[in-house]
């Protein structure tokens, strides 16, 4: 490693990029982008919906491994390291780690501040995969709580298996991929005995792109037979579309994973960690946003949804039990009366798109 140093440190023809600022903005603005659109969507739930379900609970999880997920990324950006100047033969104290060349870290405390980064790395893999894992759950139980139709909640528990059985995989492998453990960052460890992780790795990503995209399509068809207005349906299918970026992410990611395994390690990483920041921070905001129609609907009365809430027995119905209705009961037979109220219940419980669409 220092003759890699040695040889590159003076030589103008490589590059001397500095990708901290991206680091720092990026995750930055992600960790407040996700938490305010968390803590909006609870707050929508508790004072508008007055109803906190259990999607409400794994989100929270997910944007605090989020969270820290892109704290840690920021934290192997400022490993304090001394800064050389050749002119002066003096080491000034500042910041230095992730997102600087190798050939460009202080040659004196080179071999610790590198396994410093790529123990923040190893960290930073397990905080993004359950983090993501997190998202697509909290997005499953949605679907399972808003669309009571057999075969899709079957195959969203299939689905959901599988992403927990991924998740498993991905956090064990990580965390147990050499033998020592401590090898996993410690490239001076003797006689280390290591899995192929980068395969695990590219596995979980073509994995993660496709439930990424089954999670946008699969609801689709069970959205469309709803009897809603024909612009909630093109709002809600545009929404569901738009988490399609997630997957777009998760492309990106891919394809600059080998990156990892570059020599300049604490540089040739960051393209993969700012798509990975960017595939869970954006699978939280499209999880999050339909959760806000509540609060749209408060803000602006029928600008985009209707006040009818739909019923796939009953077409769209009022909020229930008004005078007008109380008065039609009234007027009704006792069977036909018991009748009626058989079918408001049955109405009751298949209109419970009504907090999400």
């Amino acid at each position: 490693m220092e003759t890699l140093v040695q040889i590159y440190a003076n030589n103008p023809s490589v590059p001397h990029n500095n990708e901290q600022p991206s680091i720092i903005k990026l995750n930055a603005a992600f960790i407040v982008f996700t938490d305010s659109i968390i803590i909006l969507r609870i707050l929508v739930r508790a004072r508008i919906v007055k109803h906190i379900a259990t999607e409400d609970y794994l989100m929270v999880a997910a944007g605090l491994f989020a969270t820290a997920f892109s704290a840690m990324n920021i934290v192997g950006k400022l490993t304090p390291q001394p800064v050389y100047f050749p002119s002066t033969n003096y080491y000034s104290g500042t910041r230095h780690g992730l997102g600087r060349h190798i050939y460009d870290l202080p040659q004196m405390t080179l071999i610790e501040n590198v396994k410093k980064v790529i123990q923040t790395l190893w960290v930073s893999q397990v905080l993004y995969a359950t983090a993501l894992s997190l998202v697509k759950i909290s997005i499953i139980a949605s679907f399972h709580r808003i669309f009571p139709t057999k075969p899709l909640r079957w195959t969203m528990y299939s689905l959901g298996g599988l992403i927990l059985a991924v998740w498993i995989v991905n956090i064990f492998t990580t965390l147990f991929q050499c033998s020592p453990i401590y090898a996993a960052w410690d490239f001076q460890a003797i006689k280390p005995k290591c899995l192929p992780i980068m395969k695990v790795y590219y596995f979980s990503t073509a994995f993660s792109i496709l439930t990424d995209v089954l999670l946008c399509v699969l609801p689709l068809p069970f959205l469309w037979k709803l009897k809603l207005p024909l612009r909630e349906k093109y709002i809600v299918s545009a929404l569901f579309g738009f988490g399609l970026f997630a997957a777009v992410a998760s492309i990106m990611r891919i394809t600059v994973l080998h990156n990892v395994q570059s020599a300049d390690v604490t540089i040739a990483t960051v393209p993969a960690l700012n798509w990975s920041v960017v595939e869970v921070g954006t699978g939280i905001i499209c999880a999050c946003v339909p959760c806000l129609k509540p609060l749209f609907k408060k803000l602006l009365p029928g600008r985009f949804f209707s006040n009818a809430h739909p019923s796939r027995n009953g077409g769209l119905s009022r909020d229930a039990h008004g005078p007008a209705e109380g008065a039609e009961m009234r007027r009704m037979s006792r069977p036909a009366a018991i009748a009626k109220v058989g079918s408001m219940k049955s109405a009751r419980s298949t209109v419970r798109t009504r907090e999400f669409v």
